[in-house]
């Protein structure tokens, strides 16, 4: 539904898939989201370039591999798509997230400085 929903808003707003979809906030909180869910969440995020101030996915079942998702979504583009990413009471792990911020170390775009 929300690569729908996506697509539908690109139209009505006559934006091209390779324009970036500015946004506040996406909020996934709660939401039990696993590993399938959360490559499925950032695919379609990658897909229709959303970059967003904040992204919360908080309260999830968030594990080392959604980890990996995550930062693909995250070093996908030139510049940053999330200025601040949420990941409270989840499953990953120290290694995982170790592993998170050294993508994100390496990645041209990080860290933001304002």
């Amino acid at each position: 539904w929300m690569d729908q929903r996506l697509m539908a808003l690109r139209k009505e707003d006559s934006q091209e898939l390779s324009v970036s979809l500015h946004v506040p906030e996406v909020d996934f909180s709660g939401n039990n989201l696993e590993a399938k869910g959360i490559r499925i969440l950032m695919t379609v995020l990658e897909k229709h370039a959303v970059h967003a101030q904040v992204i919360r996915l908080d309260e999830n079942l968030v594990d080392d591999d959604s980890l990996r998702d995550i930062a693909r979504y995250l070093t996908s583009f030139e510049v940053a798509p999330a200025h601040e990413i949420s990941l409270t009471k989840n499953k990953c792990s120290v290694r995982g997230v170790g592993w998170l911020l050294a993508m994100l170390a390496l990645h041209p775009a990080f860290p933001i400085w304002h």
